[in-house]
């Protein structure tokens, strides 16, 4: 995926076109109106229990703190859309993503107080201008 101003250029996008012809077909999508926050592209994986941290760290924060609920999280099972995990560098699930760059990625043990810090960043990230 190539971000342009108020454009996403999607590269190899999965459509009826890319399976009938076996090609990489190029698609461009308007950006939704984002109140100027970017959106938080989300890689988790079902049954993973750092996933669920990750969720639960959220919805408190937002509990906390209201506005972070204005943040749009584009979550994306890596299981289902193995294409699109491949164009990603990281290797454990949760991984989060802002303009294409990797804000936070879960480890092995990771703590919840941990996780929570680690959400909180990419929160703050995705609302400063």
């Amino acid at each position: 995926m190539i971000f342009l101003k108020d454009y996403y250029l999607i590269v190899g996008a999965k459509c009826q076109c890319r399976r009938a012809f076996g090609k990489n077909i190029f698609r461009i999508v308007k950006r939704k109106e984002t109140n100027g926050m970017k959106k938080v592209l989300f890689f988790y994986v079902k049954g993973c229990p750092y996933c669920a941290q990750a969720r639960k760290a959220r919805q408190e924060l937002i509990e906390e703190k209201p506005e972070y609920a204005r943040v749009e999280f584009n979550e994306v099972d890596e299981g289902a859309e193995p294409d699109l995990a491949d164009q990603y560098d990281y290797w454990a699930t949760p991984a989060m993503f802002i303009d294409g760059e990797k804000i936070y990625e879960s480890h092995l043990g990771e703590k919840y107080e941990e996780a929570r810090e680690n959400v909180k960043r990419v929160l703050d990230r995705a609302m400063e201008d």
